[in-house]
């Protein structure tokens, strides 16, 4: 069975609604709705500093959907 584990805290106001996992880089993008913005985590590396922006967008209003091609 899964046994979930707290790894770190981003943060106030960073909630990620939309995510999606690349299993080949092992990388986890997910969409921010409070900073307008998707963010990306290299899960093969310590969870705290290190996450990237990847895409922002003061226009984007909500990530619904996220998918890695």
């Amino acid at each position: 069975t899964f046994q979930a584990e707290f790894i770190g805290d981003r943060g106030p106001n960073t909630e990620a609604i939309a995510l999606a996992y690349d299993p080949n880089t092992q990388v986890l993008f997910f969409g921010e709705s409070n900073s307008r913005r998707i963010s990306c985590w290299n899960t093969k590396k310590a969870f705290k500093n290190n996450i990237d922006e990847v895409y922002n967008d003061k226009n984007m209003i909500l990530v619904t959907d996220l998918f890695i091609d």
